[in-house]
């Protein structure tokens, strides 16, 4: 073999490795991809609650112009309020008071108060209470005021951003991907309004 071919051998066999080793740096990040998306994909199912594992109805209502949704299975009525909302003093920011329904005492919460934080609410808004409506959740002993309820529709859990690892409000379960709206965890709002130190 001639100098000049062990040459041009030497060369091909450089570039073989090269080409190998940047084969194997591409495969590596390529694998470290699908590692962090399958992590992320992973964690996100951890935080898809058992209700939302197939296709579920979802109630649409807005409060203070903001756009909600709260699965109907978790929905136990709607009450027009027609003003008769009765102050209860000396409880927290975010319970505007309480109605009477089929003989039953009912906590009406502040939707605004409870999802957006004090320094981002409507200045001075006011929910008209005369043509508000209280969406019954729980067991129907209490409820978020709202003024206008929409229309019921059917999404799955590729429709919502989730929310993961959130310390504060855990009922807020996330946002739907295709509007700025958010989803409400009953279940877990429920649990939040029977330890009030938790809700916000």
């Amino acid at each position: 073999m001639t100098t000049e071919s062990t040459k041009s051998k030497d060369l091909l066999d450089q570039k073989d490795a090269i080409k190998s080793y940047l084969d194997s740096l591409l495969d590596t990040n390529q694998k470290l991809e699908k590692q962090v998306s399958n992590d992320i994909s992973t964690q996100v199912a951890g935080h898809i609650p058992q209700w939302a594992k197939s296709e579920f109805g979802v109630l649409n209502f807005c409060s203070a112009g903001i756009q909600l949704y709260v699965p109907v299975s978790f929905v136990r009525g709607i009450k027009n309020i027609g003003g008769r909302i009765d102050k209860v003093k000396g409880t927290s920011d975010w319970i505007k008071g309480s109605i009477t329904t089929k003989g039953e005492k009912v906590t009406v919460i502040d939707t605004e108060s409870l999802v957006v934080s004090s320094n981002k609410r409507t200045v001075d808004y006011q929910h008209p209470d005369a043509n508000s409506y209280v969406i019954l959740l729980g067991d129907g002993n209490f409820g978020l005021v709202c003024d206008t309820v929409g229309q019921v529709k059917q999404i799955t859990a590729a429709d919502v951003h989730w929310r993961v690892n959130s310390s504060k409000r855990r009922w807020l379960a996330g946002m739907l991907q295709d509007e700025v709206a958010a989803l409400i965890d009953a279940r877990r709002l429920a649990l939040a309004v029977s330890m009030e130190s938790t809700l916000v």
